[in-house]
């Protein structure tokens, strides 16, 4: 007969080893996710499961709901659920009177609406949010932490971003941490993206733009056209959020561009802006004919087809002067005095300053040259002249 003290131990062996071959065999929860009336259940042994209940922590155990389920296999559980099992507690499963238990607060976070960039209301879209106001929504890279101002039926927590604050930092996609029922969450905010409402080209040759969510820093607003944008350290005017004036800031030649902006990145729609050539005025011509500098803008020619009209005249070799894209100039053929105003009609790559639908205020007419001018020095002349003076260089070195 083994004494008691070995007996005691043996017995205890035999309990503990019971205990570990059944514990392996119970029911564990490893995770539990949540979907729109439904919980999925993750964990290990899963047989001869015969009930799944809920319970909030404020009422333990005794005020359990159930939940219906059905066992998918042994690492799976699916459950439906209400919106009034829809709190923060306490989920178990139970196998022939062992429980296993979990932690239970099913939220569903769909997303973050975006806001203009002078702030207003986010709003977080989810489900089963309850009827907290005390949830919480931080800006992770800058720190910022925003108190829930309202709710809506559970599907909406709404968090004020005052304009001050939407004004001290920009992001076009920011992540933030979203606290509810303690239970937090991480999604992106973006401010909603610039939007063009109108371009003009002023009288002074700078693009006009108005819209809206440009921001409140001018540093962060760039431009393009139909292709990457480039910051402008040119922005001669600029409104808050609505509004910009960018100086000398785009294509020297005529054509049609897609306009668009980007603040920090986040690119706004398109606008069409045709560039017509602009003429802002001519110099003097003379009966004898000549050249004459035609000054504007949007005057480039170079690798174009370009024509110059001047009444019912063409103006033959027009070219850009020192590549000068501002300075045309092109070769009249003589003619008469005449009072009449000629018009001047510019072409480049069939797009021409009476097609811009802008006043044509610059003409020309022929005129008689001032009493004391005389021609200029054809070729041939200046030849003789050349001639007469290697002569007379001859003769005063022969002498």
């Amino acid at each position: 007969m083994l004494p008691t003290n070995k007996l005691t131990i043996i017995i205890v062996l035999l309990a503990a080893l019971f205990y570990t071959s059944h514990a392996q065999n119970n029911a564990k929860i490893n995770q539990v996710i949540y979907y729109d009336g439904y919980v999925d259940i993750l964990g290990a042994n899963f047989v001869n499961i015969t009930n799944v209940s809920t319970f909030p922590n404020s009422l333990g155990p005794p005020g359990a709901s159930q939940l219906k389920f059905n066992v998918l296999d042994a690492t799976k559980i699916r459950a439906n659920f209400t919106e009034d099992q829809a709190y923060e507690g306490m989920i178990n499963v139970t196998q022939k009177g062992f429980l296993a238990l979990s932690g239970w607060n099913p939220i569903l976070v769909r997303n973050v609406t975006s806001t203009p960039t002078y702030g207003g209301i986010i709003t977080v879209n989810g489900n089963y949010f309850g009827t907290s106001t005390k949830n919480t929504l931080t800006f992770s890279e800058f720190g910022v932490s925003l108190d829930q101002t309202g709710t809506n039926n559970g599907t909406q927590c709404y968090f004020k971003f005052d304009a001050a604050l939407a004004e001290s930092f920009y992001a076009p996609n920011t992540t933030v941490n979203i606290l509810i029922r303690s239970s937090g969450f991480t999604t992106f905010f973006m401010f909603q993206a610039p939007h063009l409402l109108t371009i003009n080209v002023t009288e002074t040759g700078a693009l006009a733009i108005s819209g809206t969510n440009f921001g409140a820093n001018s540093s962060k607003l760039t431009l393009g056209f139909g292709g990457p944008t480039v910051h402008s350290d040119t922005i001669t005017s600029f409104s808050n959020h609505t509004s910009a004036v960018f100086n000398n800031d785009y294509p020297t030649k005529v054509g049609r561009y897609k306009v668009h902006v980007e603040v920090d990145g986040n690119p706004s729609n398109e606008l069409g802006l045709t560039l017509y050539p602009v003429l802002t005025s001519v110099s003097n011509l003379t009966i004898r004919g000549g050249d004459i500098t035609i000054s504007g803008r949007y005057l480039e020619i170079a690798g174009t087809f370009s024509t110059v009209a001047v009444g019912n005249k063409i103006c033959a070799n027009p070219h850009n002067e020192y590549l000068n894209t501002t300075l045309l100039v092109c070769t009249m053929p003589p003619g008469a005095e005449d009072s009449t105003p000629m018009s001047i009609i510019v072409s480049i790559n069939g797009l021409s300053n009476v097609n811009s639908g802008q006043p044509q205020t610059v003409t020309v007419t022929y005129q008689n040259p001032p009493p004391n001018s005389s021609p200029t020095l054809t070729a041939p002349s200046t030849n003789i002249l050349v001639l007469l003076v290697l002569f007379m260089l001859s003769i005063l070195f022969h002498v």
